[in-house]
C-alpha cells in the first residue's frame, strides 16, 4: 500500500507549483507546458532549498531538450521527464 506524504504547503513561484515539507521544496509541475527548451532549475524557491522533482513533474513538456540541476536536487520522481 502506498501512502503519499502529507504536503504542508503548496504554492506557485517562478512558474512552478511546489510544496514545502521538512523545510525542503519539491517542484511538482510547471504552471503550463510552455517552458524553454533549456530549463534551469533554481537552487531555492521561496527561501527553501529545492531538493526534489516530483513524479510526472515535466511529463509531456515536448520542447524540453536539456535540464540544468543545482547541487541541491537529490531526488527525481518517477516519470518526471517522460515524453520530453
Amino acid at each position: 500500500m502506498y501512502i503519499r506524504k502529507l504536503i504542508t504547503t503548496f504554492a506557485l513561484e517562478n512558474n512552478f507549483y511546489y510544496s514545502i515539507s521538512n523545510n525542503e521544496a519539491t517542484i511538482w509541475s510547471p504552471v503550463d507546458n510552455k517552458i524553454p527548451d533549456i530549463l534551469e532549475i533554481p537552487s531555492s524557491i521561496d527561501g527553501y532549498p529545492i531538493t526534489a522533482i516530483g513524479e510526472d513533474a515535466f511529463n509531456y513538456c515536448l520542447n524540453l531538450k536539456e535540464v540544468i540541476f543545482p547541487d541541491t536536487v537529490t531526488k527525481i520522481g518517477s516519470n518526471a521527464f517522460k515524453n520530453c
